[in-house]
């Protein structure tokens, strides 16, 4: 099995890795390997693994809208294709599904959460199946930091996150850092001065994963705040290293609701400000992610993949519809003209 992420180092990329090291059978590759679709094309027609699984979705459509309809047959036929969706930026506000070019091809849909599973499930035109894949930290990562003692955890409170998430989609401060954080923090520091705070924001200050998980590693409590998550991947970070976890109703939060180390606020400051409160009198995290994450950790994940799609890509004759056909040379037409010119 092949998982085609963006970067290597980004969320979808450090999920897919450690899938990778828990699974004998799956390869992660970034598009940023290939300089253009038609490369990444032929590597992956080159490869013997069945199923290919596009972590980043977008690098999917740009294949279905640049290669050749003969092409994108020969690819379908040889491969069973599937997409992740590991966040909401494809939900509009009525809570409704877009309808995206890459939905046309796939053999199945991998979502995060069971929010996204059932908005996926309820809108389904193709009727392929929706596959619910949970995200895992890079363990091997963790246990080596989970060696280093911190006796005095001297970060408090801890904010990890993009803050210019989704501004070129039009989403406005998603992660929560300017209209949540930022003022239920300077409520506390009124009130307990001594605090100290740090906020982790890749938008200003990027910094290798290895100092992301030190710094939580040392930290007492995460906080949260966005207003939207697949995941939340630095949730099962923290609360892998021992650190609680005061998030807003997102991602994964609602399977993590009851335990201890957890506390879940409303998209209000004095709400959060309020749980960050109670949790800094709470004991260090405990937690099994692996455990959480998988049943059947030792089962082969390309077997289980094709099962759940029932082998689509590679045992149905190709068909693709008149209207996806007809939509498909129209993006090609426009994508030729724009190239020209």
């Amino acid at each position: 099995m092949i998982i085609v992420v963006d970067k290597m180092n980004s969320g979808l990329g450090i999920a897919a890795q450690a899938r990778a090291s828990l699974f004998g059978d799956v390869k992660v590759v970034s598009v940023f390997e290939f300089c253009s679709p038609f490369k990444l094309f032929r590597y992956l027609l080159s490869m013997e693994d069945k199923v290919v699984l596009f972590s980043w979705r977008g690098a999917l459509s740009e294949i279905v809208q640049v290669l050749s309809y003969e092409q994108l047959e020969i690819l379908m036929s040889e491969k069973s294709l599937g997409a992740s969706v590991a966040d909401h930026s494809a939900i509009t506000s009525s809570n409704e599904v877009k309808s995206e070019v890459w939905m046309n091809v796939v053999d199945f849909i991998c979502v995060t959460n069971s929010t996204l599973f059932e908005l996926y499930c309820s809108y389904n035109p193709q009727n392929v199946p929706i596959i619910l894949l949970k995200d895992l930290p890079n363990l091997t990562e963790i246990n080596k930091i989970a060696k280093v003692e911190f006796d005095n955890r001297s970060i408090d409170i801890i904010w990890i996150g993009n803050s210019a998430w989704g501004e070129r989609q039009g989403y406005r401060d998603h992660k929560g850092l300017k209209e949540l954080f930022i003022p239920a923090t300077e409520m506390l520091l009124k009130q307990f001065p001594n605090l100290v705070i740090e906020i982790v924001d890749s938008a200003t200050n990027p910094l290798k994963h290895e100092e992301v998980l030190f710094k939580l590693a040392n930290s007492k409590i995460l906080v949260q705040t966005s207003k939207h998550e697949g995941t939340g991947l630095p949730v099962l970070e923290a609360l892998t290293l021992g650190c609680r976890v005061v998030t807003t109703p997102v991602g994964i939060s609602s399977s993590l609701a009851g335990h201890d180390a957890v506390e879940i606020s409303d998209f209000e400051p004095s709400a959060v400000a309020k749980k960050i409160l109670k949790s800094l009198s709470g004991a260090p995290a405990r937690f099994d992610v692996e455990s959480y994450i998988y049943d059947s950790p030792n089962v082969n994940l390309t077997d289980q993949l094709l099962e759940k799609s029932t082998g689509i890509g590679l045992h149905r004759p190709v068909f693709l519809s008149l209207f996806f056909r007809i939509k498909w040379w129209l993006r090609c037409v426009k994508h030729k003209f724009l190239r020209a010119h």
